[in-house]
């Protein structure tokens, strides 16, 4: 949890991809191309 207020620059990161895909809902689309896993990806 982050209490609001506590970002108030730009902290410099980006998405780098998105994460559990295979539980979003079927209506919503991703329309970047940043890479998809259906679930948390092996480090």
């Amino acid at each position: 949890m982050v209490p609001m207020g506590a970002i108030d620059q730009d902290p410099g990161l980006r998405p780098q991809a998105h994460i559990y895909t295979g539980s979003k809902a079927p209506w919503f689309e991703i329309t970047d191309d940043l890479p998809q896993f259906q679930a948390m990806p092996e480090l």
